[in-house]
């Protein structure tokens, strides 16, 4: 996907792909948006997203995904199993995850949840203005709502560049997680660190990022 390209409001998924080895990249101002099931949905593969591309105001509603559902992720960005790459001004920001559906269930990843894969995070890429909770004035609940803007369950995490805004930051930037990670949650073995690449690209760490509901902004590898 590149130039203008946009993909907008069918209904479900904006972009579902599960194919071995694929590869996909956004770039230049190409964007995926406004879907209620969901914005990207990516396994076995490889998705870069870069220049200005962008992923925003999508939403998942438990609903929407047959009542009951034990859980929901990943209202901008679903991915599992691959690699997942932000670079340039890439964001993901706007996207909404309401799971409620009884005591059990759980969203995680309004913005981006990545799943047993490896999140790369460059440049002046930025996740922002992600929502996961309840659904506004239901009666039921949600037991679990993590990660309002990333959420890595399993798999590795690493920022050499970039920015994920917290509860602490403005009203139309912070991210939101009911119960807590608003900016960043990690579970189940996840991983998750700052650092640069060297120039054969191999990873040097400058210390681990752990769940937190603070805005996290990385330069060069560091914290500022």
């Amino acid at each position: 996907m590149q130039n203008d390209a946009t993909i907008y409001s069918n209904g479900t998924r904006g972009m579902l792909i599960n194919a071995s080895s694929a590869n996909l990249t956004m770039q230049n101002n190409a964007s995926v948006h406004s879907h209620t099931s969901g914005g990207v949905y990516f396994q076995n593969g490889t998705f870069i997203m870069q220049d200005n591309a962008s992923v925003y105001s999508n939403t998942i509603i438990a609903p929407n995904l047959g009542t009951m559902v034990s859980s929901c992720y990943g209202g901008g960005i679903y991915i599992l199993d691959s690699t997942f790459i932000m670079r340039g001004d890439a964001s993901v920001y706007d996207n909404s995850l309401y799971c409620d559906a009884g005591a059990s269930a759980q969203g995680a990843g309004a913005g981006i949840y990545s799943d047993n894969s490896t999140f790369i995070m460059n440049d002046n890429a930025s996740v922002y203005g992600n929502t996961v909770g309840p659904i506004p004035s239901s009666t039921m609940y949600t037991s679990g709502s993590y990660g309002g803007g990333v959420a890595i369950y399993r798999g590795v995490f690493r920022i050499s560049g970039g920015i994920i805004y917290g509860s602490d930051a403005s009203e139309e930037l912070k991210n939101t997680g009911l119960h807590g990670g608003a900016a960043l949650n990690i579970w189940n073995m996840g991983n998750a660190q700052r650092g640069t690449f060297d120039s054969n690209g191999e990873w040097q760490s400058e210390g681990n990022l752990s769940t937190t509901n603070n805005t996290i902004r990385v330069m060069n590898g560091q914290l500022w």
